[in-house]
């Protein structure tokens, strides 16, 4: 057999191409509000910040954002202030664009943290969408849905939303990404051998046809029969792009966003996050995070029996560089507090010192449903800095404090690490400890019968 000789491209040529890729893929996944490096915003006040990366920024024109991104801090929230206060419809009372923006965050919040996954990004400039399809083939896509937006008479828009790898949100799927990029590995394997040998085989369906109804449905939105069947007048990357830019009309997307139906939200009302970093670990520093609900919140208490309490859930995710860094939940159960004072729910993480994270948190009441929502952008201090005056009574901190000692279950002296959930755990895990007895007093870590770590008090 006569060896073949494989053609050679210049450095040129490759930058060439790299470039291309880049600037297609870049568009797909950012917004001009978006695409700012979010270590930039991350040094605002939490109002502008908020504004620029958790839904408004969605709206502006690149130049909007490159005005604002110039701006000094007073300079920002003029410009807030006069985008905010725009009234699309003066002839009526309300202001459609404000109305219109919470409304569209709200309908974001009632499934997502943020808008860095696509499907949020089009819940607040599209709305919810007429139809939304999970496509549940596992074996042949990678996790995916269909969106579809309007009717026969309007006209229907379908998107195909997919998430590229486990710890990665959902992204628009565009013609420039590659039909295979929607398949998982071994599909895409067989895929690749069934085109190749697509001239000897007789009959037959498309292997992922036969075990995916779906198949042939994303096969007709994309444009592409399997991975190489390119339809003619298939959809170009500007035709799924478009649902992701700012609106061409904003007052036509106030008027509509400011109509949007919500479900019932019950609200908690609001709350303070303070941050501190009170001592180190290891190498690490322990971050606390406090939400501070204020003493006029009207709790309603869980009764079983002679016993009332109150419950309430925190679920949280870390981000780092504008990609999801930690996600955890934690449950907390206070005796109900003899006079109204702030309650104060502590969050400890361990995280590395100098680098800057964006806490995001939902706090819900389980009794009564109720939630509510608080964000803030902070640097990981390399010295401990904890608060120097607690910001609410220090009868609310130690009667959550003491609730978790009495945790202790009585019985023979052991400790237990409790399992991950799951099989297999990606990023760092936080393993709970089941403490029973009275007279343990040290615990000792070891690693491959050597010595590491010991502690002789609980985290």
């Amino acid at each position: 057999m006569q060896a073949r000789t494989l053609p050679s491209f210049t450095l040129v040529l490759l930058g060439s191409i790299s470039s291309l890729v880049f600037a297609g893929t870049g568009a797909a996944q950012v917004g001009p509000a978006l695409d700012v490096d979010p270590a930039l915003a991350l040094l605002w006040p939490e109002n502008q910040r908020a504004f620029l990366q958790d839904g408004a920024g969605l709206l502006l024109t690149r130049a909007q954002v490159d005005e604002l991104t110039a701006l000094d801090s007073p300079g920002r929230d003029v410009f807030i202030r006069d985008f905010l206060a725009r009234d699309p419809i003066p002839e009526t009372p309300e202001n459609e664009l404000a109305e219109g923006i919470e409304k569209r965050l709200a309908l974001v919040r009632t499934e997502f943290f943020s808008v860095q996954d696509d499907r949020a990004k089009l819940l607040f400039l599209q709305g919810s969408p007429t139809e939304r399809q999970p496509i549940d083939c596992s074996e042949t896509f990678k996790p995916m849905e269909l969106w579809i937006y309007g009717t026969p008479e309007t006209g229907v828009r379908k998107l195909v939303l997919y998430r590229p790898k486990p710890d990665l949100p959902y992204k628009l799927w565009l013609p420039i990404d590659s039909k295979r990029d929607l398949y998982n590995p071994e599909m895409e394997y067989w895929l690749n051998q069934w085109e190749e040998l697509r001239g000897r085989i007789t009959g037959g369906r498309r292997f992922d046809r036969e075990i995916c109804k779906d198949a042939k449905t994303i096969d007709l939105v994309t444009g592409v029969d399997g991975l190489f069947g390119f339809a003619p007048g298939r959809p170009k990357n500007s035709d799924f792009e478009i649902h992701l830019a700012p609106p061409a009309d904003l007052t036509a997307w106030a008027q509509t966003a400011a109509q949007t139906e919500l479900p019932e939200i019950k609200s908690l009302g609001d709350a303070r996050l303070e941050v501190s970093f009170p001592e180190k670990a290891g190498l690490r520093m322990l971050t606390r995070l406090l939400v501070v609900l204020p003493s006029e919140l009207e709790t309603q208490p869980v009764i079983e029996g002679e016993k009332a309490e109150l419950r309430f859930v925190v679920e949280g995710q870390l981000e780092r560089q504008a990609k999801v860094f930690e996600s955890f939940r934690m449950r907390f159960q206070l005796p109900v507090p003899e006079t109204q004072v702030p309650l104060a729910l502590a969050v400890d993480r361990r995280l590395r010192p100098g680098e800057e994270f964006l806490v995001r948190l939902k706090i819900q009441e389980e009794s009564s449903g109720r939630s509510l929502f608080v964000n803030r952008a902070f640097v990981v201090s390399s010295e401990i800095a904890a608060t120097e005056e607690l910001p609410v009574p220090e009868e609310a901190i130690i009667a959550l404090g003491e609730e978790l000692k009495r945790n202790r279950v009585a019985g023979h002296d052991g400790l237990i690490l409790v399992p991950p959930e799951t099989d297999v755990v990606f990023g760092l895990w936080r393993a709970e400890a089941l403490v029973t007895g009275e007279r343990i007093v040290e615990v000792a870590f070891s690693l491959d019968g050597k010595r590491v770590m010991s502690r002789r008090r609980p985290p």
